[in-house]
């Protein structure tokens, strides 16, 4: 009995304890995620955005209209992310990409994000994007990247090699990469091609991410029954410039220069005299005029 009363005082701090562990547990898990600081091989979540046509900002649409492999599939859960009032009416709607296996500090060599086959609708749809330059947003803890779908060049496709050649002054120079088969019919006719490639550059400081650099490559031709490979790489470099200062390369510095501008300052110069000389005019007419009447009032 003894025993068992002195140990009856401990069991509130023991359930206070266990309270604050569990309510600790999704903060440790989202840590990086909500807090910008990461331990070495921590999960690093590429957001995807938006996607639209370059010479419409205002026309945006959903990542998921690309139609691209990346987030469909029952093997993996896609999660979406918040959005605030004002992120929801600038067409933002984020949602992670978990073929994207990207790691704190840790460099991936190429590897594989999926394969797919284009159908007719697919091949149109992807085709009409690329011939409208359309470019996606993406995200990764919370720093905006850019890039296009694709490219639509000068190319041509030599089918009797199989291979991508730039025509240029009536010679073909093929390119490294080899390009599947393709319709006869196809023969010398510029394709729009999709980059399959992305390699991300991710510069960091101890244990909080930088900067982020995406460069897409490796184009593949656009035509019905083509074989699409996606895949990514990723390399981390350490740096020394501050967590507070990395936004600054999105901002112009120029805008921020307070110049004299002695052109809009003269112009407005001119045009107070102006508009004080029109008053001044005005009112020794409306005077003059008074001055007039009321003198010939005297003299009657």
């Amino acid at each position: 009995m003894v025993a068992r009363a002195a140990a009856m005082p401990r069991a509130p701090a023991v359930r206070v304890a266990l309270a604050v562990l569990l309510a600790a547990v999704p903060l440790a898990v989202r840590a990086g995620k909500d807090t910008h600081i990461y331990k070495a091989q921590e999960d690093v979540v590429v957001w995807t955005d938006k996607v639209g046509p370059y010479n419409n900002p205002q026309e945006t649409y959903n990542y998921h209209s690309l139609g691209l492999c990346e987030l469909d599939g029952d093997d993996i859960v896609v999660e979406q992310g918040e959005v605030s009032i004002g992120e929801s009416l600038e067409g933002h709607e984020f949602y992670s990409s978990p073929r994207l296996d990207i790691h704190f500090a840790q460099a991936a060599g190429t590897r594989s994000v999926c394969n797919m086959v284009l159908t007719a609708e697919k091949a149109t749809a992807l085709g009409g994007m690329i011939n409208d330059n359309y470019w996606y947003q993406i995200y990764v803890d919370d720093l905006p990247i850019w890039a296009f779908v694709g490219e639509h060049s000068k190319f041509a496709l030599d089918v009797s090699r199989f291979s991508l050649m730039l025509r240029d002054n009536n010679r073909s120079i093929p390119t490294s990469a080899p390009v599947p088969p393709v319709p006869a019919s196809l023969k010398g006719k510029p394709l729009p091609k999709i980059y399959t490639h992305r390699h991300f550059t991710i510069f960091y400081n101890k244990d909080q991410i930088i900067e982020v650099d995406m460069e897409p490559s490796n184009p593949w031709p656009i035509y019905e029954g083509a074989p699409l490979s996606f895949s990514y790489s990723a390399t981390w470099f350490p740096t020394t410039k501050g967590f507070e200062d990395r936004h600054s390369r999105y901002l112009d510095p120029k805008f921020f220069e307070h110049k004299v501008h002695w052109f809009s300052i003269v112009n407005s110069f001119m045009l107070s005299l102006f508009l004080c000389a029109v008053v001044a005019i005005i009112l020794m007419k409306t005077l003059k005029r008074d001055f007039t009447r009321y003198s010939a009032s005297e003299a009657e």
